[in-house]
């Protein structure tokens, strides 16, 4: 199958030859985009591209739907550009439906609509199947990927191209007569000529040593390539603390400046595929594009957590002694960024006017209201969250994938003992966490670390040479372990808290989430 790079698709669109159907191939999504813009700036003007633009998925059964559009001409456009991504979904289709699918794709594709281009976008296809044979046969295959790039870099540095093939590849007079030739005399008189047998054999011993790379049996051999080292970063000091906006981009500016230092590494070929295809991707990206599109988001859908905020907070009052200047400093500090304001970055200045900022504190000795009153009014909606129950403190210890439990049960295996946590034994230990929270300072999900560093201090210092293969944690076990803390008197709670935020925006953000006692500020400007 004879594959187009995105720039020879390019070159025979330029010509005006008709392409009905392409087939899209690429790994890469974000490559697979770029050509996707390619072919749509190619074909649609700007104004119809809302209506002559469809995109469907086979992988959610809209094969038919596409090729029913195919077949309808948009309005206002004379011509239209219908994608069909996920072709690969079809091959894994039962046998019936699959070859139903096939059998639309092929009666389109043997007449196509002439008003239509139709793109069948797939990651990759075999040519064994029936679908990879047809759209082989019956479109023209794109492949919108960096593989052939590295390969060839991969072979320059397994197979380098020999002296005397270099010499005459560049010598003036071999590049004007095709390259260097043998001219041979048969014994009959004429005269024929021959590549040399050196380029030959270096042509015929790249094509098995490109074959071997496609199928992966170089990928434990090494090879050496020449990376780039990243410049150390020693003009901190130049830039004085406190300096004006703008002087932190001078150790940037200075490092980009210097020269690139390089440096040869040994390295499996599998490594150095990775390597080479991130210097490949890099060069595709367009630093300003990406910085363009990074302020958009940052000013349109950005979100500022600030966590706590209650210790800025200083009690106010006649019995607090007075303000507390440095408390309400850093909150007047905060005022203008909160309200909305133009700040200066790396990348250049961003608005915060449209950025939505939660606070969170836990408000154990201040209050909600002990904030400056301007900042009390950009936070207008406040939410109280709940104190953890035994049950929260179950499915902390049971759901997450790095859950207290699993992450001691991987410390004792580490030292040849297996930890099991039966049911029962992980409900004693959250009834005993929130037990103690009630009685004593509140400090949320934080319980359970001093419960189980309780719980398990014997066994984590007898072992491994206590030599405890196995040990269960039950209830009885927790009760037995944790009588004392359990029975702890009474010292008294943490205060409750509140919630604030605006109505429109908050309301995808604001779910009730059981983590902490805490009290969360929400404002959008």
């Amino acid at each position: 199958m004879a594959r187009l790079s995105p720039e020879e698709l390019l070159g025979r669109l330029e010509k005006g030859k008709p392409i009905p159907a392409i087939l899209l191939l690429g790994e890469e999504p974000y490559l697979r985009d770029a050509c996707r813009t390619q072919l749509i700036e190619r074909f649609v003007a700007e104004a119809s591209r809302t209506w002559a633009v469809s995109r469907y998925s086979a992988g959610r059964g809209e094969t038919q739907a596409a090729l029913d559009q195919a077949q309808t001409m948009a309005m206002l456009s004379l011509q239209q550009v219908v994608f069909l991504e996920d072709t690969e979904a079809i091959e894994k289709l039962g046998e019936k439906n699959r070859d139903e699918a096939v059998a639309q794709l092929g009666a389109y594709l043997e007449d196509p609509a002439p008003f239509t281009v139709l793109v069948v976008e797939a990651t990759g296809l075999d040519q064994r199947m029936k679908l990879g044979k047809l759209l082989a046969e019956k479109t023209l295959v794109v492949e919108c990927g960096l593989g052939q790039k590295v390969e060839e870099r991969l072979l320059d540095l397994l197979l380098p191209i020999p002296p005397d093939i270099k010499q005459t590849a560049h010598t003036p007079s071999a590049a004007a007569s095709g390259g260097a030739h043998l001219f041979v005399v048969s014994p009959g008189g004429s005269v024929s000529h021959e590549t040399d047998a050196s380029e030959v054999r270096y042509k015929r011993t790249r094509e098995k040593l490109k074959q071997l790379l496609t199928d992966g049996q170089l990928d434990e051999r090494e090879i050496e390539i020449e990376v780039t080292q990243p410049t150390p970063v020693m003009f901190d000091m130049m830039v004085p603390q406190g300096a004006p906006e703008g002087m932190d981009n001078l150790s940037e500016m200075l490092q980009d400046m210097m020269p690139k230092r390089k440096k040869k590494r040994s390295v499996k070929v599998a490594e150095a595929r990775r390597i080479l295809l991130g210097e490949e991707l890099e060069k595709l990206i367009n630093k300003e594009d990406v910085t363009a599109d990074a302020l958009e988001r940052v000013q349109t859908m950005g979100i500022i957590f600030l966590d706590e905020i209650d210790k800025i907070a200083g009690q106010r009052g006649p019995a607090s002694g007075g303000p507390d200047v440095s408390r309400e400093g850093v909150q007047r500090d905060l005022l203008p960024i909160v309200e909305g304001s133009n700040v200066q970055t790396k990348h250049g200045m961003v608005k915060t006017d449209h950025v939505l900022f939660i606070a969170a504190g836990a408000f154990h000795v201040a209050k909600p209201s002990d904030l400056i009153p301007e900042l009390q009014g950009r936070f207008p909606i406040r939410v109280e969250l709940q104190s953890l129950t035994e049950a929260d403190f179950v499915r902390i210890m049971t759901e997450p994938e790095n859950a207290l439990t699993k992450q001691y049960s991987a410390l004792v295996e580490a030292d040849g003992a297996k930890l099991e946590f039966t049911a029962d034994g992980i409900a004693e230990i959250a009834k005993i966490a929130a037990h103690v929270n009630d009685r004593m300072e509140n400090i949320g999900a934080r319980r359970l670390h001093t419960v189980m560093t309780t719980l398990l201090e014997d066994v984590l210092f007898g072992l491994p040479d206590s030599g405890v293969r196995t040990v269960r944690v039950d209830r009885e076990l927790v009760q037995s372990r944790l009588k004392t803390g359990y029975e702890s008197p009474k010292r008294g709670r943490g205060r409750g808290c509140g919630l604030i935020a605006t109505p429109l925006v908050a309301c995808n953000f604001l779910r009730p989430r059981r983590n902490k006692t805490a009290a969360a500020w929400v404002s959008n400007m």
